[in-house]
């Protein structure tokens, strides 16, 4: 997935509906799948504005 300034990758190796992961910086983000995609949506919306605000 692309989000402005940021791709991130959301995986799943383990099969389970719990393990879903996402590595965002140094910070890895794991649990289900609709808590990752909103916890790693909001940290591409926060590093978007940090880009913006520097700019």
């Amino acid at each position: 997935m692309t989000v402005r300034y940021l791709n991130f990758q959301i995986q799943n190796i383990t099969g389970g509906c719990y393990d879903w992961f996402v590595t965002l910086g140094k910070e890895v983000i794991t649990g289900k799948l609709d808590e990752v995609k909103a916890k790693a949506m909001a940290y591409a919306c926060k590093q978007a504005r940090k880009k913006s605000a520097k700019a």
